[in-house]
This record gives structure tokens, C-alpha cells and sequence, in this order.
């Protein structure tokens, strides 16, 4: 997180040392997430980490004002009335992963996106936390040694995901454990049994190419793009994000409390009140 506020000052104001800050550097940082489309909450965890370090070197607290906070509030205010995203709900995802063998050639890409869609859907993720926008983030995604999968009579019955670097970490790693569903074909358990069947490496990301190199986060967007557009959904309003959108929705259709699906994405706060969405289920 410092490092893109360091990499702001740089090209923005290469004049002025990043740290110690000023309240008007932080304002036009604020300004600067938001136009780039980061979510409020992600806006937040930057403006903590600066803080962070002002107070650990005893310097005056440039976040620490009214300015800022309303700042911050303002853009909270603005995304939330702003963001249309769609669910991708259990019966989207099986469209999805229908469509993908008719729309992506290779076979090994057909097993890959299967299997990371379905993973997005049933363990609440984000993108970001299977693939990589860099290569330098390549250990921030969900790892190979991350994932289990439990057979019974040489037959796979369940897995276990154990998610280490999420949003809002508090260094406490949580484990997420799905059954097998032969019914569904959109079962995690099934696609990632099949992606493990033709992956050649034994550690680093879960998600890899052949050649051994990380999932981009461009390509499985792209990919997902292409496969919302064949199956006639608009790419405007279904996103990468709609993979836990939905998955929080379709949730509280079933009843689950909000305290369970606060748990089971991992959420901080209360923020998952956002990700619910009946009204559009």
C-alpha cells in the first residue's frame, strides 16, 4: 500500500518527500484512488497504512483530520450510490461455466477458468486473491499448499481452501471446507479435482499456467468478459467482484445470517451489507 502513495508522490509530485505527509498530499491521493475506481473501503486501508507510519515515527498525523474524513466520506457516499454491479448468482455461474468450452480453445484455459470461477463463487473471493496483477504479489494469492482435497475409497468427497492473505487480515488464517456435489456443474470440488489433475507444479500460486507462470488478473478478466458477452449478459454491470456479490446474495436468499456471511467472506465490517443484493436476485 505504501509503495503506490510513494509511486503517486513520485509522478505527481516529485519535488515533495512522500513522508512526513501533509493533508493536502493526502487529499489529492484520496482524489487520485477514487478516479481510479478503488472501492471506499480499499481507500481506507491506504489512508490507515499512511497513518500508520507518521504515528510509529512520532510525526503529526496528516489523516488524522477533519479535511480527510469527510473526504473519505464523500467518497464513500459517491461509490455506493455509483456501483451497479450485478450478482453472479449459482445459476449465472453454471451459464458460465457451460459456455466457457465454446468459448475459450485451449483445453487447459477450459479447466483453469472453470475451476477459478467456480472457486470465486463458493469461497467468496476476490479476483485479486487468485490472481495476480503483478508478478511481485505472486505470494499474496491463494498457494498451491493452500488447498486439500479429501478422498474417501481413492474418490474426492470434499476440499478445504485456507485463505492466509486477504483484505483486512487480522494474520489469523481461515478455512473455508466445501462438499463434493456431483449434481452441480459448477462444483467446485469436481473443477478443481480436474485442474490438479493436469497441473505440473508442486508450490507457488494455485492458478498457473503450463509454462509455470501466475494467472494474470487481466487475463481471467478478459476471459470472463468474453464469456458474459456469449452468453448475453452485460459486462457493464456483471464484474469480477459480481462473483462475491453473488455469492453473499445468494446466501441471505437462503436464510444465512448476516454474522455467518460476514465470516465466510471475511468481511471487516459491516460492509457486507453492500454485497447483498435481493432486490436484484
Amino acid at each position: 500500500m505504501l509503495n503506490v502513495f510513494q509511486q503517486f508522490c513520485r509522478e505527481k509530485f516529485p519535488v515533495v518527500q512522500p513522508f512526513p505527509s501533509t493533508s493536502i498530499m493526502i487529499a489529492h491521493f484520496i482524489s487520485f484512488l477514487f478516479l481510479k475506481n478503488y472501492q471506499p473501503s480499499t481507500i481506507a486501508s491506504y489512508i490507515s497504512a499512511i497513518s500508520f507510519v507518521h504515528k510509529l515515527n512520532f510525526w503529526s498525523d496528516p489523516t488524522d483530520s477533519f479535511f480527510i474524513k469527510k473526504i473519505i466520506k464523500g467518497a464513500q457516499n459517491l461509490r455506493s450510490s455509483s456501483d451497479n454491479r450485478l450478482p453472479i448468482t449459482k445459476e449465472i455461474l453454471s451459464k458460465l461455466v457451460a459456455a466457457i468450452p465454446v468459448v475459450v480453445q485451449s483445453p487447459y484455459n477450459q479447466i483453469l477458468l472453470r475451476a477459478m470461477m467456480s472457486l470465486a463463487f463458493y469461497c467468496f473471493l476476490r479476483i485479486g486473491e487468485m490472481a495476480v496483477k503483478s508478478e511481485s504479489r505472486k505470494n499474496n494469492v491463494i498457494q498451491l499448499s493452500d488447498l486439500n482435497i479429501e478422498f474417501e475409497n481413492k474418490v474426492s468427497k470434499r476440499m478445504t481452501v485456507t485463505m492466509r492473505n486477504y483484505k483486512h487480515s487480522d494474520m489469523q488464517p481461515k478455512t473455508i471446507s466445501i462438499d463434493k456435489n456431483t449434481s452441480n456443474i459448477a462444483c467446485p470440488v469436481m473443477a478443481m479435482s480436474s485442474y490438479l489433475n493436469l497441473v505440473k507444479h508442486n508450490s507457488g500460486p494455485l492458478f498457473q499456467f503450463p509454462c509455470g507462470t501466475p494467472v494474470a488478473y487481466a487475463f481471467f478478466s478478459a476471459s470472463l468478459k468474453a464469456v458474459l458477452n456469449f452468453v448475453g449478459l452485460n459486462t457493464q454491470l456483471y464484474k469480477g467482484h459480481s462473483f462475491r456479490i453473488g455469492a453473499a446474495t445468494s446466501a441471505a436468499a437462503k436464510g444465512v445470517s448476516l454474522e455467518i456471511i460476514q465470516q465466510m467472506g471475511r468481511w471487516k465490517s459491516n460492509a457486507v451489507k453492500n454485497y447483498i443484493r435481493l432486490h436484484n436476485f
